[in-house]
């Protein structure tokens, strides 16, 4: 609102923190887009195209919820044809952030440098490749009732293989509504992703959070 820029301490200086959150969360979106999108969704933003949770269907591997374990990793990496594995550690894990923390967790308890490491944070991994928490791959529950249980995806793939395309560049455009005295900010993107290569991804399904 008018008053809103007018009133507050930063005064003229608010409308570029504005313009930098909307960027912020501009990028969380996009995210959640490429990742969790489903045309069959009920959410009509996710609904505009599948990501890559969907697109992976190649090379599933069900832990049927599973703990996490060494086991589970194993799995989901001798899923991926062995020829795109010629440089393992530049492959990723990628999974929710509960995920992860379960797994520095296991590693914690060994007693050795690579436990104290993974505690303060460095950097987990499993059968040489890196895993890494996102923050939009969030927890799903499967089976009813007293059995329900929260449980999430591992994607294994390359990074480069996740091909993420604008068709023009993000467009952030400002307008007043005079009468109800405020500014309008409507920023609109079109874009799409694909795996440039879905052979070469593993996907690890219904391993307990």
């Amino acid at each position: 609102t008018y008053d809103t820029l007018e009133n507050n301490i930063e005064k003229d200086g608010l409308q570029k923190t504005i313009m930098q959150m909307l960027a912020e969360r501009a990028a969380v979106d996009i995210e959640e887009l490429i990742i969790n999108g489903d045309s069959k969704s009920d959410d009509s933003f996710l609904a505009q195209i599948d990501g890559i949770r969907k697109q992976a269907k190649s090379h599933i591997v069900d832990a049927a919820g599973g703990e996490l374990s060494r086991q589970i990793f194993k799995r989901g990496y001798k899923a991926v044809p062995p020829k795109y594995l010629r440089v393992p550690q530049e492959f990723r894990f990628y999974t929710s952030p509960g995920i992860e923390v379960e797994w520095k967790d296991k590693v914690a308890d060994r007693q050795t440098n690579l436990g104290d490491a993974a505690v303060q944070g460095g950097l987990s991994s499993a059968f040489g490749v890196p895993i890494k928490g996102i923050a939009n791959m969030q927890p799903y529950s499967t089976g009813e009732g007293e059995k329900a249980i929260d449980v999430s995806d591992v994607i294994l793939t390359h990074p480069k293989n996740i091909v993420l395309g604008f068709s023009r560049n993000i467009r952030i455009e400002v307008d007043k509504d005079i009468r109800r005295r405020k500014f309008i900010i409507v920023l609109t993107a079109k874009l799409d992703s694909v795996f440039e290569e879905e052979d070469a991804v593993a996907k690890i399904i219904k391993v307990k959070e």
